[in-house]
């Protein structure tokens, strides 16, 4: 009887502890304290020796793993929380990125237009490129061709003087004088008959116009008014398209001048523009020029502007007179 209420007792006992507390028990208590497998008597009996105050070797490892387990648990929300504002962060960074990717997407078609718009510009400016090279081409051969045919260079003429003078009018050697005929300086003369009424000056380049004495527009006798050298003599000359060529014009001044040869008596002009002058010759037959007055220059006197500069070949003076008087014209074309 008495070990039945033993029994009695420690199993009540052991249901009160494995329950879940014993009175005055400070901790949880688990059910299985022995790690035996499963709850028995021994497991009770341990438990009341613990709660009694006996040596007792009680084992939960299920409260231990529930520690751990809850400190993980709590780790784990900290690193949620953390991921979750982290996700939030990202997909901040996200929107940002697409909004950028969107401005790199228009960008680029922009910039592929502009390529398109550049490489139609470098392929137009590759064949100007080409033309140009081609025309510098050209123009060095046609420069190298110039050179060799002599185009004369722009530097000043000879005056055509080669004797020397002294105050009495005396020839006097010109060694030491100082004079013109000394040094001779500038470019020697030459000119070419280029058989069609006409003469090339192969230094400065510009082609004159023959005159002759047979009552013909080229006719060294005929004068003109200023203004009628224009519109008669010159005009003429062009709708005839005088010796191949229509542009023939009224030299200027300094033009004008080049004709002089000062080392020559009357007239005082190179031997290619006074030869042969008869009676009824033309310009295939002869070439002449007139002392008894001036020629017209197409160039304004500036102290007044009803006045032009003219030469005669007299003497080779330079003057300006009225427009409205009648002289002498002779018509040039070329030069630069």
């Amino acid at each position: 009887m008495l070990a039945m209420r033993s029994t009695i007792v420690l199993t009540t006992l052991a249901v009160l502890v494995l329950g879940g507390r014993v009175a005055g028990a400070a901790v949880e208590i688990c059910g299985d304290v022995n790690v035996s497998g499963s709850v028995t008597a021994s497991d009770a009996l341990l438990v009341l020796r613990d709660a009694v105050g006996q040596p007792a070797l009680l084992s939960c490892p299920a409260i231990a793993d529930l520690a751990t387990c809850t400190t993980d648990l709590s780790t784990t929300n900290t690193n949620l929380g953390t991921c979750d504002t982290n996700l939030g962060t990202c997909n901040t960074n996200l929107g940002t990125c697409d909004t950028n990717l969107g401005t790199c997407d228009t960008n680029l078609g922009t910039c592929n237009t502009n390529l398109g718009t550049c490489t139609g510009i470098l392929s137009t400016t590759s064949d100007a490129l080409a033309t140009c090279t081609t025309d510098l081409s050209t123009t060095n051969a046609d420069l190298a061709s110039c050179i060799a045919a002599g185009v004369p260079e722009a530097k000043p003429l000879r005056t055509g003087q080669t004797r020397c003078f002294d105050v009495l009018a005396d020839e006097v050697l010109c060694l030491s004088t100082g004079q013109d005929g000394e040094f001779q300086r500038g470019a020697a003369r030459s000119f070419t008959d280029n058989g069609d009424g006409t003469i090339t000056d192969n230094k400065t380049g510009l082609v004159w116009e023959k005159l002759s004495n047979d009552g013909s527009v080229h006719d060294v006798d005929s004068t003109y008014r200023w203004d009628k050298a224009f519109s008669q003599k010159v005009a003429a000359l062009n709708a005839a398209t005088f010796a191949g060529h229509n542009d023939w014009r009224v030299p200027n001044r300094f033009e004008l001048e080049t004709l002089l040869n000062l080392g020559a008596s009357i007239p005082v002009v190179y031997p290619a523009f006074d030869a042969d002058c008869s009676q009824g010759c033309t310009v295939l037959t002869c070439s002449c020029t007139t002392m008894q007055s001036s020629y017209w220059s197409s160039t304004t006197w500036g102290g007044s502007q009803g006045e032009a500069y003219t030469l005669d070949f007299y003497g080779g003076g330079v003057d300006s007179n009225p427009k409205t008087l009648s002289l002498y014209v002779r018509a040039v074309r070329g030069g630069s």
